[in-house]
């Protein structure tokens, strides 16, 4: 059995998870009954004011950006670096949430709660969306039109700012008795 130890995000190496080639971050949203989980790169942290955030980009017909439009909250789950974690990242790369329950496909365990978690995760963070933005076409910069041309023709992306209100380690309940 698994435990949630709320650490500081100072305390993670969050940069050691960001990859242009990979996508570690599992973003999962909903609730205990109906929930997604998603795999991304696109992805930012930084301050704001005075709270800690998180931005993640995701495409209009994201299954996942359903529930963060209804719950106003998702999880970022970092999953050890193995490679065991990387068949169950590149699993839900493949799977769509409209058509499997990606939990029982990838051998994976929700922690149910208000913002839904993975067991199987190292560090959790829990967030909080406070803005949302659709990015526009015409709003990139004269230089960048040819990248939004590309990378947008299907339809554009959402840009949600998140305060990242928890950061948890995932820590076997045994071990943390022993302490």
């Amino acid at each position: 059995m698994k435990e949630l130890k709320q650490i500081e995000l100072k305390d993670i190496d969050i940069l050691s998870y960001l990859s242009p080639e990979e996508e570690n971050f599992v973003i999962v949203s909903g609730d205990n009954k109906h929930h997604n989980a998603m795999v991304t790169n696109q992805i930012s942290f930084g301050r704001m004011r005075d709270k800690d955030i998180a931005t993640i980009y995701l495409g209009k017909d994201f299954y996942t950006r359903g529930y963060i439009e209804k719950k106003g909250r998702f999880s970022i789950n970092l999953l050890p670096k193995n490679d065991n974690s990387k068949a169950i990242l590149e699993k839900l790369a493949h799977l769509s949430g409209k058509d499997s329950d990606k939990f029982q496909e990838t051998g994976l365990t929700l922690i149910p709660d208000k913002t839904p978690k993975i067991e199987e995760a190292e560090y959790v963070l829990t967030c909080r969306v406070i803005y949302r933005s659709h990015l526009e076409k015409d709003s990139f910069f004269k230089k960048y039109k040819k990248y939004a041309k590309e990378e947008y023709e299907n339809g554009f992306d959402y840009a949600y700012v998140a305060e990242i209100k928890k950061v948890y380690k995932v820590i076997d309940a045994e071990s943390s008795k022993a302490e």
